[in-house]
């Protein structure tokens, strides 16, 4: 359930409840119902039946990028809804025009390429993912019809309602932002000391949706007095955060694991061994084999499919660190790193927080230490090279009988690929089934072969992935050090006074407005004191609703 808004009184006085579904066609989650506390908005001095001025707000992309005031420009000024005598209602919605923001040329000095790529990412979306929507009613308290909504992101474009459904292939991008070029230009020997490590950072924003709304609810007071209460809800919805980062790291792993060889002089004196302790005992056609294959030669070919290494990443999506051989970089998905789950590629996490979450932030905050995750991302990559390793070794003994043990490493651990033993006898080769001992005989041979695997490339002393991983416990300390001091997150953002309200909705939200926004990226001020900051303040997925006045009797 998302944690209640709430709104600000002008009079104290008893609290009206309301109760309505905000989410609609969630498939990924069980729509969540907001609930709110409300106060009177003015009291005693009119009828219940006023009619009102009122307005809403939908915009998808709202703040200012180094001084540059994005609610002023007007191809960003999403939609405006005004029920303003002598109308009674007024509704406007649609989504960001791609023509324009293609277009759109803003001068933001040596940054001109960070809100171009921004707007390249709000272009090539889904439909849906980019509408807005702004619906305002002059007469408060009257139905469902009356309710002013401001909502933006993943909306319906008829109600207003967030709409997260998405295909297969799970929700989009909505947004990258270059936060490298953002706190270079911040500077400050703190933040350039944990930067230096980093080539490139990004912040790509998954699929965000706010919505906001009002009602008036009439209520009769002790001693007959009519008091119209505003009644306000927000919601959002995020589907998630990565943080993409270039590491020369990377790199170097790739170089190292395309240069390597693996020596297999460990495994063709340990086989035959190997094969003593699976198949020994066996009787009939599977003992003869065994003698004959015990004077024979082995020969092994261990080999790494170097060509597949920079296909996709490592492990996947979701995972708290992933790995992209191909792109240089190591991505940190915040939700996992949080604590939080995926549901078909939406994470619940964030949205079950309450009003002005700052992750990284007091109790949103890692709990497992960064040595953990590194740890855990050298296993994955292991896992993924045991895929791409391949294996071909063969046991001969001068034409009497064979054996060829082909597959992965990955499958040979589990009991899979293939085993074919022949034997000559009389004048002819006949295959020798192994039946139930197949599996027994690949899974040993796996493990021989690991062995050997895991001192080239495992965790212990010496290993390539682990060593070359290792740097990034420094980079990850530096990095979540960042976002709890420099750069500040905050989802489900408003103008309340639970929680840390960002600093710039002073600015947007005039007394009588309520605002929601999914998200809310900030740079705070540096970690050295005399450098100025201000240089970033966007929300996503923004909804608003008020100013509201009574309209003359």
């Amino acid at each position: 359930m998302t944690a209640p808004s709430r709104v600000r009184p002008a009079e104290v006085g008893h609290s009206a409840f309301t109760r309505r579904t905000l989410v609609k066609g969630a498939a990924w989650a069980t729509p969540v119902a907001a609930f709110s506390l409300s106060a009177p908005a003015m009291a005693a001095s009119f009828s219940c039946g006023t009619t009102f001025d009122t307005q809403a707000r939908g915009r998808l992309l709202s703040g200012q990028i180094l001084g540059v005031n994005l609610d002023s420009i007007a191809e960003l000024e999403g939609v405006h809804a005004q029920a303003l005598a002598p109308a009674l209602e007024d509704t406007e919605s649609g989504p960001l025009s791609v023509e324009v923001l293609s277009a759109l040329d803003l001068e933001l000095g040596g940054l001109a390429g960070l809100l171009t790529s921004l707007l390249d990412s709000l272009t090539n979306q889904n439909a849906g993912i980019a509408n807005q929507y702004a619906h305002a009613n002059a007469e408060a308290g009257t139905g469902p019809a009356s309710i002013d909504v401001g909502s933006s992101g993943a909306v319906n474009d008829a109600t207003g309602a967030i709409d997260f459904q998405f295909g297969n292939e799970g929700p989009p991008r909505l947004a990258s932002i270059d936060l490298h070029s953002l706190l270079t230009q911040l500077g400050g020997d703190g933040v350039a000391g944990l930067i230096e490590p980093i080539a490139g950072l990004n912040l790509d924003i998954g699929a965000v949706a706010g919505i906001a709304e009002l009602d008036g609810v009439c209520s009769i007071e002790d001693g007959g007095v009519e008091v119209l209460r505003e009644s306000v809800e927000r919601d959002h919805r995020l589907a998630y955060l990565r943080l993409v980062t270039e590491l020369d790291l990377v790199g170097e792993l790739l170089a190292s694991l395309q240069a390597v060889t693996i020596d297999t002089t460990a495994i063709t004196a340990g086989l035959k061994d190997v094969l003593q302790e699976v198949l020994g005992g066996a009787g009939g056609r599977v003992g003869q084999l065994l003698a004959a294959l015990l004077d024979g030669t082995v020969t092994a070919r261990v080999t790494l499919n170097t060509a597949a290494l920079t296909d996709g990443s490592i492990p996947g999506d979701n995972a708290a660190l992933q790995l992209g051989l191909g792109e240089g970089v190591v991505v940190v998905d915040v939700a996992s790193v949080l604590g939080g789950a995926y549901v078909d590629g939406v994470t619940e996490y964030f949205n079950q927080l309450g009003p002005n979450t700052r992750l990284f932030a007091d109790a949103h905050a890692p709990t497992v230490p960064v040595a953990d995750f590194v740890g855990a991302l050298v296993q994955d990559v292991l896992a993924r090279l045991y895929e791409l390793i391949d294996i071909d070794i063969t046991v001969s003994a001068l034409g009497l009988a064979e054996l060829t043990i082909r597959g992965t490493l990955a499958q040979l651990l589990a009991g899979q690929g293939t085993v074919a033993a022949r034997l000559y006898v009389l004048l002819g080769w006949v295959e020798v089934p192994l039946g139930a001992l197949v599996a027994p005989v690949l899974t040993a041979v796996g493990e021989l072969v690991k062995t050997t695997v895991d001192g080239v490339l495992g965790t212990g002393t010496g290993g390539l992935v682990a060593n070359a991983l290792g740097g990034l416990n420094v980079v990850l300390e530096n990095l979540f050090q960042l976002l709890s001091g420099v750069v500040a997150l905050t989802v489900n953002a408003q103008n309340d006074e639970t929680g840390a309200v960002p600093a710039y909705f002073a600015a947007i939200t005039p007394e009588g407005r309520y605002d929601v926004a999914a998200l809310h990226v900030a740079l705070l001020e540096a970690l050295d004191p005399a450098v100025p900051s201000g240089l970033l303040n966007l929300s996503l997925g923004r909804g608003s609703v008020g100013e509201s006045a009574p309209r003359p009797a």
